[in-house]
């Protein structure tokens, strides 16, 4: 198993702006890939996690796992979205969802009374999502370009009508984002991914680092 150094403080070139400039880091996340594209390992130094996750034919992730030792397991509808979860911790529920013309899931109604809208771009791009959990409400917002397909290029989160995060995306020529500006209640944090990619052009590893 590779072994990271989490937490050094590191002097990389690193992309801004669309330019490259040289930065202090530290590494604080690493995420696996497998031939699908599909995340299949993931750790997060600063919560001191590790997950897995196991996919089936289709790519939708029916189990998922952590060292801090949850497990969930899903089923979806044909369309690929989950209608139920149980986990190893006796927690379970289901989902009733509702679909547009183009098969696209415009509506979730779960068991435990959450539910939530889903609102497309007329590429069929998602752009917004309310979900109503008990009395809170969170909104979020897509942005896109036409040069990177369906990567949103940002991404706003609100909670009770209060601003939370926003999110900026820079994106590289095989569709994953290289730097991350996040603003976090009024607060910029940055991010950059070292992406590493197999023969093909997939993406196999993302090694995360946030700016000092």
């Amino acid at each position: 198993m590779e072994e990271y150094e989490f937490g050094k403080r590191v002097y990389k070139q690193v992309i801004v702006d669309g330019k490259k400039v040289g930065k202090w880091v530290v590494l604080i996340e690493v995420e696996d890939y497998d031939e699908n594209e599909n995340l299949i390992h993931g750790i997060d130094a600063c919560n001191s996690y590790e997950g897995w996750n196991e996919y089936d034919e289709k790519g939708n992730c029916i189990h998922t796992s952590n060292n801090k030792g949850y497990e969930v397991w899903r089923e979806y509808d044909s369309k690929g979205n989950q209608i139920s979860f149980r986990d190893n911790k006796g927690e379970k529920g289901s989902a009733q969802n509702r679909y547009n013309s183009d098969d696209k899931l415009i509506f979730v109604e779960r068991s435990n009374g959450d539910s939530g809208k889903i609102e497309y771009d007329e590429n069929g791009r998602k752009i917004y999502i309310k979900m109503l959990f008990g009395e809170t409400v969170e909104e979020c917002f897509f942005e896109y370009s036409d040069e990177y397909g369906d990567k949103p290029i940002s991404k706003k989160k609100i909670l009770n009508g209060e601003l939370k995060t926003e999110d900026f995306y820079e994106i590289d020529d095989k569709n994953s984002w290289v730097h991350k500006k996040s603003i976090r209640e009024g607060r910029e944090f940055n991010f950059w991914a070292d992406c590493e990619y197999d023969e093909n052009g997939k993406l196999v590893k993302k090694l995360i680092y946030r700016g000092m």
